[in-house]
């Protein structure tokens, strides 16, 4: 039996799609397929620890996470002397524990030139049933994740908002996650009415939470907006509120959350021109070594998670490493 653990983003559930078409039409009907988050992915790996015949498992588009790696660590040196494991990533933090994972038996596959639907397009999208259906659906991964070069086709753009607006609108929904990567991978088909329907809903939520957006800005200077979203439900819409103002305002731009009453997120969108220096997933990294957090992302969006008590410490740092940034230091 082979396990798929996803992230779920359009970048890690597009490319959980290729690899799901290719294993489906190999003769493996019966994949088991879990989404996962950088910090949650100790809890993941539990899920199959006890699973009997499983043969290989995969890991893709998932970070590794500093503040549960020793967690994550042991659970794959032990799952690793039973199945084999691949871990398919684009994020930097990965790539720091390469010697370690593939000390234990993890196999990795990593390339920082793109994200992890560009690595899938490139090695693996030649073995699908439908090369040029699983080309455009990594596409999408890459727009969403602000990497593709070149201009896309419209109707790709049209629906990679569709797409991940309702996403937004469904964070906490594995099932509509996975059931989606299903369709893709065996349907071949990008949404349906129920997909466009629900974008409807989302896209009304999206507006509500923009309205109320200028009540709740704590840091505004020509070049960062930070914005305290402490006590409000957001769903999964922090990323593309974040993105949204970004490119409006033309600048950086940090929304500020709790999930829970310990932890603090701080959720990074950083605009496509004029930013060159400034590397969201290098510096939420940074913090996250330095105060005991996790973090993940890349160039362009990125986030962080961190103790709440720790959450002055790090606002401050965050603005201290942006600004030296965005004048030419060298941190």
């Amino acid at each position: 039996m082979k396990a798929l653990i996803l992230h779920g983003d359009l970048d890690g559930l597009t490319s959980g799609a290729v690899l799901y078409n290719i294993l489906y039409n190999t003769g493996f009907r019966q994949l088991i397929v879990l989404i996962s988050q950088p910090f949650s992915l100790h809890r993941t790996l539990e899920k199959i620890f006890y699973r009997k015949n499983l043969t290989e498992i995969f890991l893709i588009d998932i970070s590794v996470d500093i503040f549960s790696w020793y967690k994550i660590r042991q659970y794959l040196k032990e799952l690793a002397s039973k199945a084999k494991i691949t871990w398919i990533d684009h994020h930097k933090s990965t790539l720091y524990k390469v010697r370690e994972l593939t000390d234990i038996g993890v196999k990795i596959i990593y390339e920082n030139d793109g994200c992890t639907a560009t690595i899938m397009r490139k090695i693996y999208v030649e073995r699908t049933d439908n090369i040029l259906f699983f080309k455009k659906i990594t596409i999408i991964g890459e727009i969403s994740d602000k990497v593709f070069k070149g201009v896309p086709e419209d109707h790709l753009i049209k629906l990679t908002n569709m797409l991940s607006s309702v996403l937004a609108l469904k964070t906490r929904d594995d099932k509509f996650k996975i059931d989606l990567v299903k369709k893709w991978a065996i349907e071949k088909r990008y949404i349906d009415d129920y997909i466009k329907e629900e974008a409807f809903i989302a896209r009304k939520k999206l507006k509500e939470l923009s309205n109320i957006v200028k009540n709740h800005i704590i840091f505004s200077s020509d070049n960062i907006m930070i914005i305290d979203f402490s006590n409000i439900s957001l769903k999964g819409f922090t990323g593309k509120i974040a993105l949204d103002l970004s490119n409006r305002y033309k600048k950086i731009v940090v929304i500020i959350f709790t999930p829970n009453r310990r932890e603090t997120v701080f959720t990074c969108r950083v605009p496509d021109e004029g930013y060159e220096n400034i590397n969201a997933a290098e510096i939420f990294y940074k913090i996250a070594e330095k105060i005991g957090g996790g973090s993940g992302g890349h160039k362009k969006a990125a986030s962080l998670r961190l103790p709440t008590v720790k959450r002055g410490y790090a606002l401050k740092t965050m603005l201290f490493l942006f600004n030296k940034f965005l004048k030419n230091y060298q941190y």
